[in-house]
């Protein structure tokens, strides 16, 4: 009996630990392996996560991936659960509007950011690709790249169109 009350209170402390003091001793980024639901394992810097992504860099590779925890293995999911949940945002990325900015200003960088937005995405799709080994599962990724593209193009035109009114 008592050996379950000294399991109980190091229960209480362990979740006193993750629930309030982990988000001063756990700095991103953070070294690990994470694998899908597919078994596939990947070594990456781990920059931040929120409740539905993580975002991170590949070991070698500059770019920043976002990828759902809802496609990690569980092992995989447990790891992740129990970091900080803390968004990494990239600076450049975020468009520096001025407080008195038009409202044709804020639509340009509404279009920048969705833009960005797909950027993110086509590099998931990207990591993606280079994960399946089956040609059908590739072509079908290929299909949703091209899809992106598409809204990309289709953005920039709008953008175009935009800044030509604006004149």
């Amino acid at each position: 009996m008592n050996f379950l009350k000294f399991l109980a209170f190091l229960g209480i402390i362990a979740g006193t630990y993750f629930g309030f003091f982990r988000d001063n001793y756990i700095a991103y980024p953070i070294d690990l392996s994470l694998a899908n639901v597919d078994g596939q394992v990947l070594s990456i810097h781990l920059l931040g996560r929120s409740d539905r992504f993580v975002q991170f860099r590949r070991h070698g590779v500059d770019r920043v991936f976002k990828y759902p925890i809802s496609e990690l293995s569980v092992v995989s999911k447990v790891k992740v659960i129990f970091l900080p949940n803390i968004r990494y945002i990239d600076l450049e990325e975020i468009p520096q509007g001025e407080s008195g900015s038009s409202t044709s200003e804020l639509h340009q960088q509404g279009m920048e950011q969705e833009i960005a937005e797909l950027h993110l995405q086509l590099q998931l799709l990207d990591f993606k690709l280079e994960s399946k080994p089956n040609p059908t599962e590739k072509k079908h990724v290929r299909h949703e790249i091209k899809i992106l593209e598409n809204k990309v193009d289709v953005l920039k035109y709008k953008m175009a169109v935009h800044a030509e009114r604006s004149l």
